[in-house]
């Protein structure tokens, strides 16, 4: 299961721990760079220039009451401070976050809602300047935690780790 939860929009899932969050079906997190610039010096030092850019990040969830508060957010320009989003497995009866996003200073760009034949679900999208991610290695045969890989992104400085 996933979970996204909006600075200023509550969502409808019921799951322990992730009380008015929204659940949510994938996510698609996009980060590019673009051309090269003084490619000498940068290979030399084991490193790329160019432009980063994070986003648009997408995350697609079910259609519950966070949606017209994000459509409005987004019609409204408002920047969303936070956003936070969770992949979990079940690890020990419990849910355990295996990965968690934190985006940070987000502007909306696009809010939709798809129905078809299978249901509906809404998309949103999104630029952020900030992101952090971590990674949790649970073992597969008891379920303990075998630790965290973190990373993490300015987009407003260029500055990654």
């Amino acid at each position: 299961m996933s979970f996204a939860n909006y600075d200023g929009a509550e969502g409808s899932a019921s799951a322990s721990g992730y009380e008015k969050w929204v659940q949510t079906k994938s996510i698609d997190v996009v980060c590019t760079r673009s051309g090269l610039t003084g490619v000498t010096g940068a290979l030399s030092q084991q490193r790329s220039t160019g432009v980063a850019q994070l986003g648009p990040i997408r995350i697609r969830q079910d259609l519950d009451k966070s949606f017209p508060k994000l459509a409005e957010a987004m019609l409204g320009g408002k920047m969303n401070k936070k956003i936070q989003y969770v992949e979990t497995q079940t690890v020990g009866g419990k849910l355990a976050t295996i990965c968690a996003y934190t985006f940070e200073n987000c502007l909306l760009t696009g809010v939709k809602q798809v129905s078809d034949e299978k249901g509906c679900f809404a998309e949103v999208e999104f630029m952020p300047l900030k992101i952090e991610i971590k990674f949790t290695e649970y073992d597969p045969k008891d379920g303990s935690k075998k630790g965290d890989v973190a990373g993490k992104a300015d987009m407003s400085e260029q500055k990654a780790g």
